[in-house]
């Protein structure tokens, strides 16, 4: 996934993105490793957050 702000211009308007993948089945398996790359140039704020749930987010 690639989010490329360069085209909301320098108002200052913030975006937002997300990519939400179907659950993973992970039982059966001893480790599990998520491992991921990301680049940010940030000219102010910039916030990344990473939700992981082991139970589909119900609690």
């Amino acid at each position: 996934m690639i989010l490329d702000s360069d085209g909301y211009g320098q108002a200052g308007t913030p975006e937002d993105a997300e990519l939400i993948s179907p659950a993973i089945d992970c039982s059966g398996k001893d480790i599990v490793t998520l491992s991921l790359e990301q680049l940010a140039y940030s000219y102010g704020n910039a916030n990344i957050t990473i939700y992981v749930s082991t139970d589909d987010f119900s609690t």
